[in-house]
């Protein structure tokens, strides 16, 4: 039970430190502003994703060995790809269309779900 209460606590801190960092994402310009929404999505789906971590561990028995790990990098890798292209070809100033910085957020929230989701339900520790 100590160790459940630790985690939730950990979720908790980290959905803050989302929430802040979406806060910094509001302060560029328009074309940030899904970042900012996804950040606050981000927190709600790690603490969601932490509150269900038994589920998930219970559905993790029937994935296949691998699949979790993979899923955890590849999310993380969609993640920092998402953020590195809106870096570099989207940041101050832009007064372009607006759909695939849109998409790049989208992108980059799925690519965080799929990570929270592959490492809650791989861990081994008792929930």
């Amino acid at each position: 039970m100590k160790r459940r209460g630790a985690t939730v606590a950990g979720a908790l801190v980290a959905s803050v430190v989302l929430v802040y960092a979406g806060q910094l994402f509001g302060l560029n310009g328009a074309q940030w502003d899904w970042w900012r929404r996804a950040c606050f999505a981000g927190a709600v789906v790690l603490f969601a994703v932490v509150l269900l971590r038994p589920r998930l561990q219970a559905a993790a028995k029937r994935v296949p060995r691998g699949v979790l790990p993979a899923g955890a990098v590849s999310g993380a890798a969609l993640l920092a790809a998402a953020l590195a292209t809106m870096s570099v070809r989207y940041s101050d100033p832009y007064d372009g269309p607006l759909f695939w910085p849109h998409a790049l957020a989208l992108l980059g929230l799925l690519g965080f779900a799929a990570s929270s989701v592959s490492v809650f339900a791989s861990s081994r520790g008792r929930a």
